[in-house]
């Protein structure tokens, strides 16, 4: 292992449990394990390595069962494609971890040439959009990105994967 835990919090009724762990090169990130249902601005320090994404899972799953997995939160996923891509396919190795494709998930705020590749390199991982706001607008002045990856052509290639969806 090139990371290590050096801070763990647990919430007051147990169902959160987030994770300080230090990289190889000194940075820090923080992993979250949720056990419930339901679901940054500090802006961008590095992309992790899929080596630094797996070392995430495997100290949480030193405290609790990992069903699930969503890639979300400081920074875009879609950003760091090719290692979000292989952590995702070592996740759902039957060799490795195991986990069903449903059970992973990658939020994004519409990084669109991304979501294409990823509907055809991971099909069944599930995409969530994180549109921050209704209006484009108002989805411009608090996502940078949001001027790039609109409104309108997110939702024609959101549209285009549903119905390409297999079973739905």
């Amino acid at each position: 292992m090139t990371s290590r835990v050096i801070q763990c919090q647990r919430s007051s009724d147990g169902s959160t449990i987030k994770l300080l762990v230090e990289l190889q090169g000194g940075q820090q990130v923080e992993s979250v394990i949720m056990a419930y249902d339901t679901t940054g601005s500090m802006g961008l320090k590095a992309n992790l390595s899929c080596g630094e994404i797996l070392e995430q899972l495997i100290h949480a799953s030193s405290l609790a069962k990992v069903r699930n997995i969503v890639f979300m939160g400081m920074g875009e996923p879609l950003a760091n494609y090719s290692a979000v891509r292989d952590a995702v396919l070592a996740l759902t190795d039957p060799e490795l971890w195991g986990l069903a494709r449903r059970h992973v998930t990658i939020s994004t705020v519409g990084v669109l040439p991304r979501i294409r590749q990823l509907h055809q390199d991971m099909p069944g991982v599930s995409l969530a959009l994180s549109l921050h706001a209704p209006s484009q607008e108002l989805r411009c002045s608090l996502v940078p990105s949001a001027a790039t990856w609109q409104l309108g052509p997110l939702m024609e290639v959101r549209d285009l994967l549903l119905l390409e969806a297999p079973g739905e």
